[in-house]
C-alpha cells in the first residue's frame, strides 16, 4: 500500500468525493513546491493519467505518477484543522519537506 489515510483525512476525503461535481476527477498526490528539506507534496482533484499508480479508496481512486512513487514509496495523508487554517497535509517516509 502506497497511500496510508488517517481517521481524520478519510472523513474529509470521502466528503470531497460525495460532492465532486465531475466524477471522472480523483485524488491526485503531487509535488507543490520545494522546502528547505525537499519537496513540499499536494493533493487535489485530477484526471487519471496512464503515468499514474492508482488504489482505490472509497468511490473513487488516490492517485501519484509511478516516477514519484519510485522514488518516494509511500505517502501519509492527513487532515489538519486548527484556528487559523484547515487543510490535508501530505508527507513521504522517504524524503520531502514538512515546512
Amino acid at each position: 500500500m502506497v497511500f496510508k489515510v488517517t481517521e481524520e483525512a478519510k472523513k474529509e476525503l470521502i466528503n470531497t468525493l460525495e460532492t465532486r461535481k465531475n466524477a471522472a476527477l480523483n485524488f491526485r498526490v503531487f509535488v507543490r513546491g520545494i522546502g528547505w528539506g525537499g519537496p513540499v507534496f499536494g493533493i487535489a482533484l485530477d484526471e487519471q493519467k496512464d503515468n499514474d499508480y492508482t488504489e482505490a479508496f472509497g468511490s473513487g481512486k488516490i492517485m501519484v505518477e509511478k516516477d514519484l512513487k519510485d522514488q518516494f514509496k509511500s505517502f501519509e495523508i492527513d487532515f489538519m484543522k486548527n484556528f487559523f487554517s484547515k487543510g490535508f497535509v501530505v508527507r513521504s517516509q522517504y524524503g520531502g519537506s514538512r515546512c
